[in-house]
């Protein structure tokens, strides 16, 4: 399977590897690190980066993707949902959510510039967002790779510009084919955890440790 949208037997130089996710809740935050594990066991990755694309943006906007999420979270759900619902409807806000995202990422857009990495890979709809326009615009040549971290697809994921999707489930596939992605470009990989919980323990030796 071509990991973060590459395959490794083919690659003949070492590649940088930019992971973006944003602070607004830590779903996106644990993944991103989950795969930055993951990159550092893989042979044919140089450098790897991970990056909180909100801290390269201004404050008026990090208090909007974050604090105000958690604020409706937590005092305004039913609010938080009619307006998840109603953002619901494919391409129908993408250009107007890019024309902001790009108002106030100017330093993050700056960043990717300057990095030039091979490989970006976004726990977020946001950086997606952005490194789609730029890659369209040719402002930079990275591969996109789009980790879905949530089980439900909302529209908000949608690239125009992407090299591969990582998404948690078959239906979420057939949804984005239906929508005319090329299938053999999204991956049904599950939602990034990190590397040790894949690892065995000494089950004994650890009862006895915790005293079970």
């Amino acid at each position: 399977m071509p990991l973060l949208g590459v395959r490794w037997q083919e690659v003949k130089h070492p590649k940088k590897v930019l992971i973006l996710s944003t602070s607004a809740g830590t779903g996106h935050v644990r993944a991103a690190a989950a795969l930055e594990k993951a990159c550092g066991e893989i042979p044919g990755i140089a450098e790897v980066a991970n990056v909180d694309a909100l801290a390269f943006t201004n404050k008026l906007f990090r208090d909007f993707y974050s604090k105000l999420y958690i604020t409706l979270v937590q005092d305004a759900p039913t609010l938080l949902g009619w307006w998840y619902e109603k953002s619901d409807e494919p391409w129908k806000t993408d250009r107007m959510r890019l024309l902001l995202d790009r108002l106030n990422t100017r330093p993050l857009v700056r960043l990717l510039a300057k990095m030039q990495p091979d490989i970006t890979v976004c726990t977020h709809f946001m950086p997606a967002e952005i490194i789609s326009h730029l890659i369209t615009k040719k402002v930079i040549q990275a591969k996109l790779s789009i980790v879905v971290t949530d089980y439900d697809f909302h529209a908000m994921w949608l690239s125009r510009a992407f090299h591969r999707y990582f998404v948690a489930l078959d239906e979420t596939k057939a949804y984005l084919t239906t929508l005319g992605l090329p299938g053999e470009r999204i991956t049904v990989s599950g939602i990034p955890v990190d590397p040790d919980f894949g690892k065995n323990q000494d089950k004994p030796a650890l009862r006895k440790k915790l005293g079970l």
